[in-house]
């Protein structure tokens, strides 16, 4: 997945994906009534000069439906058509294999 791509999703349970490969990564979706990014298991950390972890963003919604974009280097989340949403600069230096977990 180098090119732009895109996820509309009707939400009926939780649901959780993973980009990259076996040792570099993220998550994303909706799980336990939020909606997140998790760039926990990136080989690549990203600081900034927040004074608390970036590594995850969540926001707590029901959510129905999500619209999902990616690029080379991003994650875009819209939730219930825009009544949330989140965005993450991603470096994934590996394949970037996207599959349901």
């Amino acid at each position: 997945l180098d090119a732009i791509g895109r996820l509309d999703l009707d939400i009926k349970q939780d649901i959780v994906f993973r980009l990259g490969d076996a040792s570099d990564y993220i998550e994303f979706g909706y799980q336990a009534g939020s909606v997140f990014i998790d760039r926990s298991h990136q080989k690549i950390e990203i600081t900034g000069e927040e004074e608390w972890p970036i590594n995850r963003r969540s926001v707590t919604v029901d959510a129905q439906y999500l619209q999902i974009f990616f690029d080379k280097n991003s994650v875009e989340i819209f939730v219930n058509h825009g009544q949330e949403s989140l965005t993450s600069i991603i470096y994934l230096q590996g394949k970037k294999i996207l599959q349901q977990v």
